[in-house]
């Protein structure tokens, strides 16, 4: 059964490349300075808060339902404001050189959260499989990829002998796991992992990939009213996905939590 991957115009070059096959990221010494300030002065945030509780800590009694100092504060900047942290607002970096390039993805992220200060480090996402239902694609300069023409699904019969991609292989999930392996890293390193919880993403669950990537939101609510058994097969179709993205997010990229 065929994996439908449409033309993603405008890729950077580890677009497509499995998991498997992406190397070990390396840094110069000059980033492993920029990285060492980075994280520096997010555990400086921290340490001087003058919170009674870390951010890790609050997450924790969060979810237990235990008494914590103050409410859990987080905040989804994406790429297309974290890049604009790395080049100190000059609007000179692109959103789309982080979607291409997996090192400028990391460095704005930590930029950005040793600028800001919350209490959650969100990995923004990287890809809401655009062009794994056989979409053809493009990169935006200024923001998330995005699929062009007509949605590929209109039938029963374009459901037949579908089969699910592989977030390991297929789309640019890889290089989000690729990403979100060298922040465990970073963090490991710094000691920022026992006191930020870490968040990733695996958007946009079975409802909303029927939707936005598979049919498109006019044929879908058009769908639920008139061919119900073509809505719900999609959404089974798009949970087998969500579930495999999910799965990969939380083995390979081992986040605190994450959102879908």
């Amino acid at each position: 059964m065929p994996v439908r991957i449409g033309k993603m115009e405008g890729a950077g070059p580890y677009y497509g490349i499995p998991l498997a096959e992406l190397p070990e990221i390396e840094w110069s010494p000059e980033e492993e300075l920029e990285i060492e300030r980075y994280c520096t002065k997010i555990l400086k945030n921290i340490s001087e808060s003058g919170d009674d509780m870390t951010p890790m800590e609050r997450f924790r009694a969060t979810l237990a339902g235990e008494p914590r100092d103050r409410l859990l504060v987080e905040s989804w900047f994406y790429i297309v404001y974290a890049v604009r942290s790395l080049d100190a607002f000059a609007d000179a970096m692109k959103p789309i050189d982080c979607y291409r390039y997996p090192k400028l993805y990391l460095k704005a992220h930590l930029a950005n959260f040793a600028r800001y200060p919350v209490d959650v480090f969100v990995m923004g996402p990287m890809t809401y499989a655009e062009e794994i239902w056989g979409s053809d694609a493009v990169f935006l300069e200024t923001g998330n990829p995005e699929a062009v023409g007509s949605k590929p699904i209109k039938t029963m019969a374009d459901l037949e002998d579908i089969e699910v991609a592989d977030p390991l292989v297929h789309s640019m999930v890889p290089q989000y796991l690729w990403a979100a392996k060298e922040l465990r890293k970073i963090f490991a390193k710094y000691g920022i992992d026992k006191v930020l919880p870490m968040e990733m993403c695996f958007c946009t669950g079975g409802d909303g990939t029927a939707l936005a990537q598979m049919m498109g939101y006019n044929q879908f609510l058009k769908a639920v009213r008139k061919e119900p058994d073509l809505a719900k097969r999609c959404v089974e179709i798009a949970s087998d996905w969500s579930i495999k993205f999910g799965t990969a997010v939380m083995t390979i990229g081992k986040p605190d939590f994450a959102f879908m």
